[in-house]
This record gives structure tokens, C-alpha cells and sequence, in this order.
């Protein structure tokens, strides 16, 4: 069994031969050589992220991105945005000129590569940070109000982002990549970021339709989201979510996660919140113990994530050495 059938059968619960693992992290900050012998030396992955950056970008003089959103980074951290193109809405049609376009090929040429030279890993094409975006683009503040004062616009925005998504779709559909995967973050450490019913109103429905495009061109569709989102599992499993990538599991609770057992694909690290610091091997063995035996089934549902930025969050070696060691050793899909 290769990786890539392995993954599709965990997904499917169609009796893979052990855990699938993808342990890609953002190489650009957070690769050494340290870590790359612990990667070489003690896991295999199954699965990689592509992105569709442009790679004839350049940017602008105040290091704005191709959406025009000027970043303060912190050590590791992909920081966060300071200078929000959208901050004012009558500024959209002059920005709505200038926003990325997704159709380009050049975009997809790594993963085209990706796919040709590694036909037996499972490939997933990111989308972005589809909710993020909306934060980045408008400002924190105006994000949350606008849901209040200007709910036709935020639903515009929402549309464009989706387009976008919607482009990229199509093309990584026309490689042969297996899967797509989206950021979003919208729970906190207790609850959602807005009422599960706001959610509901402004969100369901087009997520809906575009996870109805990712099925109709054969591709699964994972989704992130850190912190607390019980409210909404339900929704996203109703759309169609293939997989749910969780980094933060204990705000909700193992025991409390494993009612959707065998309802859905869970794709997760140790939680990064209990990993962080933590150099006690053996505890770190034991929750990831915990989350197989709450969250897989006997034909599948469960796979191990690394998490993308271990340094920014301070996750020592030694619990990703104990992660790995743990989702190798628990094979919940032996016979």
C-alpha cells in the first residue's frame, strides 16, 4: 500500500495498514539540520502541502504581499498585519484591481513538478487563509463590525476570496493533486470567534458550494481551524468536510471530539498548546495514545499532522520525536 492509497483509505475508512503521516513544515523559517536528520532518520511521510504562490512576485517597497497587506513578523511567528489594504471600504475598487490572480500557470508549476516526480504521495493544494484573509484585508475591528454595519460588502469580500478559491480548484484539479486544504481560525480557547449562528449566515452556504466543486472535480476537502469549534462540527461535516485538522484538541476535549468518531477524518498533531515546552517524552506518547484510541476507528479516520511552525510555538524536538514515536507505534487499523 502506498502512501497515497493509504491516505485515501484512512479518509474513506476504507482500512488503511497504519496511520498515515505528513510531516511538512514551513521550511522557510523553520527548517535545520537538527530536525532535517530527525525527519529523514525517523518518519516517512504520506502526504505534502503545495502552495500557489506566484514565484515572479516582487514586493512592494514597504514589503506589501500580492494582496497589498504590509506584515510585522516575531521570531518564528508568521506575524501579523499592520497595514490593512481594505481598511476602508473606498479604497475596494482601486484594490479590487490589483487583487492576485489565481488563474496563472506559473502558479502551479511546483506542484505540477510535485505531482510528476511523486506519483505516490498524496498532494493537498492550499487555498490560503480563506477566513484570515477577511481579518487581513479589512482590520480586526472592522472584521467584527461588519457583519452589523456593512453585511452586503463583507458578503461581496467573502465571494471574491472564494472565486479565487474557486480558480485554484480548477487547476490543481488538472494536475492530479489528491486534496485541498484551507486555513481558518475561528475558534478561541472556549468558544467561536462569532455565534455559531452568524457562522451559519454568512459562511455555510458558500463553503458549501465550494466543497461541492472540490467533490465534483475528485478531490477531498480538508479544513484547519485552531481553538474551539464544537458548535459547528455538525455544519461541517452536513457540507461535505472530508477532513478536520485540529492543532488545539484539548480546549475541546479528547472524550468530547470522539461523538464524531467514525463521523469524519480527524488530521492532527498533539495539541500544540500541551506540546509547547513540553520535553516530557513520555506524557507527550501518552495523549497521542489518548487521541488514537478517541478519535480513529478500526477501518480509518485518523491521521498524524505535524504541526507547521514547531519553533514558533516553542514545541521542542523532543515531543515531535515523541508525536512520531507515538503515531507509529498505535495502529488502531491492525486486524
Amino acid at each position: 500500500m502506498n502512501s497515497r492509497e493509504r491516505t485515501l483509505r484512512a479518509i474513506e475508512f476504507q482500512n488503511p495498514d497504519k496511520i498515515p503521516l505528513c510531516t511538512s513544515i514551513d521550511r522557510n523559517n523553520e527548517f535545520n539540520s537538527e530536525l532535517a536528520r530527525l525527519l529523514q532518520s525517523d518518519s516517512l511521510s504520506d502526504m505534502a502541502v503545495v502552495s500557489n504562490s506566484d514565484p515572479d512576485f516582487v514586493p512592494g517597497p514597504d514589503g506589501a504581499d500580492e494582496w497589498g497587506c504590509v506584515w510585522k513578523t516575531a521570531g518564528y511567528t508568521f506575524g501579523e498585519v499592520v497595514v490593512h489594504p481594505l481598511e476602508d471600504w473606498d479604497n475596494w475598487h482601486r484594490w479590487y484591481q490589483e487583487v492576485p490572480d489565481w488563474r496563472l500557470s506559473r502558479r502551479y508549476e511546483l506542484a505540477s513538478r510535485m505531482r510528476e516526480q511523486r506519483p505516490y504521495l498524496f498532494l493537498m493544494g492550499g487555498l490560503g487563509f480563506r477566513m484570515m484573509n477577511l481579518i487581513d484585508f479589512r482590520g480586526y475591528q472592522n472584521f467584527m463590525t461588519d457583519f452589523y454595519l456593512e453585511p452586503e460588502r463583507l458578503k461581496t469580500l467573502i465571494a471574491l476570496i472564494d472565486e479565487k478559491c474557486e480558480q485554484a480548484v480548477e487547476r490543481y484539479a488538472a494536475i492530479g493533486l489528491d486534496a485541498v486544504i484551507v486555513w481558518e481560525d475561528w475558534g478561541l480557547q472556549n468558544s467561536l470567534m462569532i455565534a455559531p449562528e452568524m457562522w451559519r449566515s454568512f459562511f455555510k452556504e458558500p463553503m458549501r458550494r465550494l466543497i461541492q466543486l472540490v467533490h465534483q472535480k475528485g478531490l477531498k476537502f480538508i479544513f484547519h481551524c485552531c481553538g474551539y469549534i464544537l458548535e459547528i462540527i455538525d455544519d461541517l461535516i452536513e457540507i461535505g468536510v472530508d477532513v478536520l485538522q485540529l492543532d488545539q484538541q484539548k480546549s475541546m476535549g479528547l472524550d468530547t471530539l470522539s461523538h464524531w468518531r467514525g463521523k469524519i477524518c480527524f488530521f492532527n498533531p498533539a495539541d500544540i498548546q500541551f506540546t509547547s515546552g513540553n520535553c516530557d517524552l513520555a506524557a507527550v506518547e501518552d495523549y497521542c495514545q489518548q487521541m488514537v484510541e478517541n478519535l480513529a476507528t478500526p477501518k480509518g479516520g485518523f491521521m498524524y499532522k505535524m504541526y507547521s511552525q514547531p519553533k514558533a510555538v516553542e514545541i521542542p524536538l523532543e515531543a515531535l520525536q515523541g508525536e512520531l514515536k507515538a503515531f507509529r507505534k498505535y495502529n488502531p487499523f491492525q486486524s
